[in-house]
């Protein structure tokens, strides 16, 4: 059944000058054939300042993988890494974003490869910057994983000042985004905690990762949808709620209570119980 009551236990890229080749009228140069070395050498100096920043910088890395966002993902090379955390874009004017997630400057990541801001650009023009996590600072990675447990991909929450937060998804392989993969088809958030609890325990369920983990801390059994407010988990990603007593428990806010409400439609079918729990002191949203 459908209530909704108060449930007990619950609160709260330079310009390259032309050399002319010395003019020999009685021994023209051939259309085709070998080169000199020191013009070997002049087309290699002239290959390496026609190539972007972003492209030299990249040939020097590990792990390189293109995202769907237009920007690129590789193993940082100053730190022990395993799983790519650097990212790298170019911005205006040719000036390329460095950011390790892990907070690695990014002197010590060009040093790490042998390169050095004047050998990437022309000198009048800075370039190299650093991604600043003091800008957008990495404050949690959530492991979405299915009920049997197998990582599906990673929410990664990123904060700005005080009140600025937004996500970004990780595959298991390193390469960020979804891979086109419905916002709506993954696990619920902790789905592989559910095989290991009671038949009859209450389960909450919450609107993200975080308040998940929040009520997890103080001993409530608790999972997360991800999809957002905007979205709702299939009927496939709630089926481990089959034969359960659940608990939903909206953010405090119209788009939070109404997604718990397509939640509960799909859950009226298959849970053994479902109950919207409203906590009227609770800080708005709106």
């Amino acid at each position: 059944m459908v209530g909704s009551r108060a449930v007990e236990g619950l609160p709260a890229s330079p310009v390259r000058g032309d050399t002319q080749p010395p003019h020999r009228p009685h021994t023209p140069r051939p259309a085709t054939g070998c080169r000199s070395v020191v013009g070997a050498e002049q087309a290699e100096r002239e290959e390496h300042l026609g190539m972007g920043g972003l492209e030299r910088i990249l040939e020097h890395l590990e792990g390189v993988k293109p995202t769907p966002s237009g920007e690129y993902a590789a193993l940082c090379p100053a730190h022990d890494d395993h799983e790519p955390s650097l990212s790298l874009r170019e911005a205006e004017e040719g000036k390329v974003l460095l950011h390790c997630h892990a907070g690695c400057d990014y002197q010590d990541i060009l040093e790490a490869v042998g390169l050095d801001t004047k050998d990437l650009f022309p000198p009048h023009v800075e370039n190299v910057v650093l991604w600043r996590s003091s800008d957008w600072r990495l404050t949690a990675t959530y492991e979405v994983k299915d009920p049997e447990g197998r990582l599906v991909a990673l929410h990664e929450r990123l904060e700005k000042g005080a009140d600025e937060k937004k996500y970004r998804w990780r595959l298991s392989d390193g390469r960020y985004g979804l891979d086109g993969m419905p916002l709506a088809s993954l696990p619920l958030y902790g789905s592989e905690r559910v095989k290991n609890w009671p038949r009859e325990a209450l389960i909450v369920l919450v609107e993200g990762e975080k308040a998940t983990e929040a009520l997890l801390k103080v001993g409530f059994r608790a999972l997360g949808t991800v999809t957002g407010a905007s979205g709702t988990p299939s009927a496939e990603s709630l089926k481990m709620l089959r034969g359960r007593r659940v608990v939903l428990w909206p953010d405090n806010d119209e788009a939070g209570r109404e997604h718990m409400e397509r939640v509960a439609e799909t859950l009226v079918d298959m849970a053994a119980e479902v109950r919207i729990y409203t906590w009227e002191e609770a800080r708005s949203y709106a």
